[in-house]
């Protein structure tokens, strides 16, 4: 059966029907209010999805250490418009995923020399690039919070994005762990069936392959019987056999010693002529 793939819960508040199209860890520079910038793994998620009728993106940043560390952002397809002309973009909204995904694929190690290739025609990103991710936040309890993807150069970083990012609150953070709880629990149970199936198809297999045993056992058994019997059959022809050759060559012998007798008393007859006739 192929491989079953299903896509993590959205999390994002509001968002109908969500399809997970990117959700990895990678490493991200961060600086919380006053404390000093370090690099740590931060989960990324990009969902797209719908807010009533509007088609919408959401990100998602998660700290896999801390479950209270949770910043999201929604955009909609009405909004992008303003998004991409602050932003000076040249791609247009159903392109937009899949060149935020291949910016954030970028900030896995990879070459320093691989900056990705760039369709001029549509400024559209056909590979990673090599980016470096970088979140600050902001306001009295870091409820504010700025994504930025940024390339380095050899005279400096160049900024390619800038996402604004708030911090979820208790609802959002207990809707967040509810879903994630009910993803794991349903994504267990589906193990547990599969494991199920796996052994009771492994079972049946163990069962198929020991009558196979079985019958291959009979069938041993009867070549081993059938080999015995033409084995004994055979010992018995080649004793009978010998024993008739064996007649045959003391009849053989019998024949020539009493066909030497003969000649042997023919010549004493022919020699006692003479010498009678010498008398």
């Amino acid at each position: 059966a192929p491989p079953r793939q299903r896509s993590p819960p959205s999390a994002m508040a509001g968002l109908s029907s969500p399809i997970t199209h990117f959700e990895e860890e990678v490493p991200v520079n961060v600086r919380q209010l006053d404390r000093e910038e370090v690099c740590q793994p931060l989960g990324v998620a990009v969902t797209s999805g719908h807010i009533g009728t509007a088609r919408c993106v959401s990100v998602r940043l998660t700290d896999p250490r801390d479950p209270f560390f949770l910043y999201s952002m929604t955009l909609s397809e009405d909004d992008y418009g303003r998004f991409k002309e602050a932003h000076e973009l040249h791609v247009d909204w159903n392109g937009f995923p899949q060149d935020l995904i291949s910016l954030l694929s970028g900030a896995f190690p990879t070459r320093p020399d691989h900056h990705g290739d760039i369709d001029r025609s549509t400024g559209s990103v056909a590979g990673p690039r090599n980016v470096t991710l970088r979140f600050v936040t902001a306001g009295t309890s870091g409820e504010q919070g700025t994504l930025r993807i940024m390339e380095p150069t050899a005279f400096r970083e160049i900024e390619l994005l800038r996402l604004a990012l708030a911090k979820q609150g208790d609802v959002g953070q207990k809707q967040y762990l509810a879903e994630r709880f009910k993803f794991f629990e349903a994504e267990y149970h589906h193990c547990f069936r599969e494991r199920a199936e796996e052994n009771s198809k492994a079972a049946k297999a163990v069962a198929a392959l020991r009558e196979q045993i079985e019958a291959l056992e009979r069938e041993r058994d009867g070549l081993r019987g059938q080999l015995d019997r033409e084995a004994s059959t055979a010992e018995l022809q080649r004793s009978t056999d010998l024993h008739a050759l064996k007649d045959a060559h003391a009849v053989e012998v019998k024949q020539l010693r009493a066909e030497a007798d003969r000649e042997h008393a023919a010549a004493e007859e022919r020699l006692r002529l003479p010498q009678a006739a010498g008398r």
